[in-house]
């Protein structure tokens, strides 16, 4: 059947092709954008976070040069030295912890002169740091004894490891030790028969230090593991001190694989990244082998899409093109076949409106799932576990250290919300509980309480108090009525955040 149209229609026709070919290659480009961002963001925060992981090795790398030297120098002295003067020794250890200031401590331990008189104990001074000041002690325990006690001592002494962790006897800290073996004289070196040992080291907080540099944002983390797979540092101090290892953590996805690549004999040094899936979201682990150490510095980064307003924007335009396309290819076959058609009108107009609806629904959940961002939003810190809490504890001392002020008093807190009720367009009422632990020997000037900032009326009734351990714990009853700046601009789609 032949339909004869008018130069109008003719002309409408035109049209919607047009607003249709160019609609579907506008959602073609779209698409393709869209896809190019996402490769180009995660792109830019690989390379980013390759670069920082890098020179946080490179760092790690000269300090522990450093440390070697010191050692180097020392070994050079004391080797081939028949006599070995104590107040020297002492004297010449305590100059080098005074002029190097980055390391913990510094040791030699060897075998007298009269091996038979001494029975063959080892004469050992170790000098070491104590806040400002330097100790010089006489080691009491025997380490020619090979135990647990002084393992790191014989593996060191047979040359079986020249770099070794373990915790300390006195400070209990982990220290991290460089050390080499030193001989009477060269019939004894050939014969592998060393007299003693010389050994330097840096406690965990030095390690602290240079790690906390390579910055990862409020969530992302660091950690370093030693050839045995133990933890040598992590934001979470009690995993080191219990000497966990990555498959302590048989939930962490990422682990468990990191685990089975960094055991695989070959390359010996191991660099690279993966990405596994927790808490619904996409993480990366980036890791490299640290050189002469074999130990494995890791960067935990959990993902964000810093480019979340603009991927909003396009698939925003996605979804009108989408419309476009529809409503274009229904108008081409409602207009021109069917124009005088009671019923294609109807058609025409319940395909138009569910088009809407579709339009609706599309920018409803955009709205959700990229919301606008505010500098508030940009700002916000979402603690989700134990380690994120002890990484943001420890940016915040090492800003306080910055302007020379003391590590930071911080007081566990727990907030239960009972209830909450907005009073009118401004005003939010909550009830709830609120304790908090202080230890026994946490200063007086540090007040029992809390405040809540916005109140503008509160009720607050302490309920309890115990002691358990070192600790006091405190818990109160509150009613409060917080004042705050709401932005209804945006309602339906907006969303409210308060501020205590």
């Amino acid at each position: 059947m032949n339909i004869k149209l008018s130069k109008t229609q003719r002309n409408i026709k035109i049209f919607f092709w047009v607003l249709l070919i160019a609609s579907s290659f506008l959602l073609i480009y779209q698409i393709y954008y869209l896809k190019l961002l996402e490769e180009r963001v995660i792109e830019s925060t690989r390379k980013d976070l390759t670069e920082k992981i890098n020179t946080a090795s490179n760092n790690l790398v000269k300090k522990f040069k450093d440390l070697e030297n010191i050692v180097d120098k020392q070994k050079e002295y004391f080797n081939y030295r028949w006599d070995i003067d104590s107040f020297t020794l002492k004297r010449r250890l305590k100059k080098v912890c005074l002029k190097n200031k980055f390391i913990f401590g510094i040791s030699v331990m060897y075998l007298p002169k009269d091996t038979i008189r001494k029975k063959n104990h080892l004469i050992s001074n170790y000098t070491r740091r104590k806040g400002n000041e330097i100790f010089s002690d006489r080691v009491p325990y025997d380490y020619s004894i090979n135990n647990e006690k002084s393992f790191w001592f014989h593996k060191i002494l047979n040359k079986e490891t020249e770099w070794i962790s373990y915790r300390g006897r006195t400070s209990k800290k982990i220290i991290t030790t460089f050390g080499k073996p030193f001989y009477r004289n060269k019939k004894d070196e050939k014969d592998e028969k060393p007299r003693g040992v010389i050994f330097a080291n840096y406690s965990s907080d030095n390690i602290k230090d240079i790690v906390n540099k390579l910055d990862m944002g409020n969530l992302g983390y660091n950690i370093i593991i030693s050839k045995e797979g133990k933890f040598i540092y992590h934001p979470t101090k009690e995993y080191v001190e219990d000497e966990k290892t990555l498959l302590d953590f048989p939930k962490h996805e990422g682990f468990k694989e990191l685990d089975k690549i960094l055991k695989e004999k070959t390359p010996v040094f191991k660099e690279g990244s993966l990405s596994y899936y927790a808490n619904n979201k996409e993480d990366w682990i980036f890791y490299k082998t640290i050189p002469r150490t074999n130990w494995t510095l890791i960067s935990v980064y959990p993902t964000k899409d810093k480019n979340a307003q603009e991927k909003r924007q396009q698939l925003l335009l996605i979804v009108l093109n989408l419309f476009f396309i529809f409503f274009s290819g229904i108008s081409l076959y409602i207009k021109i076949y069917n124009n005088n058609n009671e019923n294609s009108i109807w058609v025409y107009t319940s395909l138009i409106s569910l088009a809407l609806i579709f339009g609706i629904i599309s920018n409803w959940y955009l709205t959700l799932e990229f919301p606008g961002s505010k500098s508030s939003e940009a700002n916000n810190l979402v603690i989700i576990d134990k380690t994120s809490l002890n990484k943001f504890c420890q940016d915040i001392n090492e800003k306080y250290r910055k302007v020379g002020v003391d590590e930071s008093i911080f007081i566990p807190t727990g907030v239960y919300i009972q209830s909450f009720n907005f009073s009118d367009a401004n005003d939010v009422s909550l009830t709830g509980y609120i304790w908090q632990k202080y230890r026994l020997d946490c200063p007086k000037e540090i007040r029992r309480e809390f405040i809540f900032p916005e109140s503008i009326s509160h009720k607050i009734k302490k309920s309890y108090s115990r002691i358990e351990g070192d600790s006091e714990i405190i818990g109160w009853y509150f009613e409060t009525t917080l004042r705050q700046a709401f932005d209804y601009s945006k309602y339906p789609f907006d969303k409210k955040e308060i501020f205590g």
